[in-house]
């Protein structure tokens, strides 16, 4: 329950508590990820530079997943543990998309869905068009590959809708060498 108060200037305020705050800044229409988890439900407020929700708490910011695990009864995790996300969708504040687990637990679950390159599991890693930020297919590189030397890597660029600098990385063998 939210309660009032007087400022030292003599300003009334109204205090409100962090389940009232959150709930303002909670989209339940989200996208649905994983069709198994549900619709993830989407921070609108404000948000780190890690792409992680924040909202303040007792005077402290803390992160928008951390508050929805508050405000649905659970409390913080013990020392060592975090909240993971199921979804791997930072914006995300369903309680139902989170696990607890430790920073380990959280590294193998990005590693076993293809988000991180594991050092010693490369076959594991997400690559090409399976990559979540590709713009290009692994036919579309080809096609540039063949095209080195008859235009700009601008024009190429141009062609495929990536940049010059890309077309440049590709045809060195910086990015998208495991295509031939």
């Amino acid at each position: 329950m939210p309660h009032s108060g007087k400022t030292a200037r003599g300003r009334v305020y109204v205090r409100r508590t962090l389940a009232e705050r959150f709930w303002k800044y909670v989209n339940k229409s989200g996208p649905s990820v994983r069709q198994e988890l549900g619709p993830c439900w989407l921070w609108t407020g404000s948000i780190l530079q890690t792409g992680y929700g924040c909202i303040r708490n007792e005077n402290k910011s803390i992160t928008a997943h951390l508050a929805s695990w508050l405000v649905h009864g659970n409390s913080r995790p013990a020392r060592g543990l975090m909240i993971c996300h199921r979804c791997d969708v930072r914006k995300c504040v369903n309680p139902e998309h989170f696990f607890i687990g430790t920073g380990g637990d959280n590294i193998r679950d990005a590693v076993a869905k293809g988000r991180m390159v594991q050092q010693y599991a490369p076959h594991r890693m997400a690559r090409g068009s399976r990559h979540g930020q590709s713009k290009l297919t692994e036919e579309q590189v080809r096609e540039i590959k063949s095209l080195a030397g008859s235009a700009s890597h601008t024009a190429i660029g141009a062609r495929f809708g990536v940049s010059g600098s890309m077309v440049g990385y590709i045809l060195r063998g910086d990015f998208w060498r495991h295509v031939p």
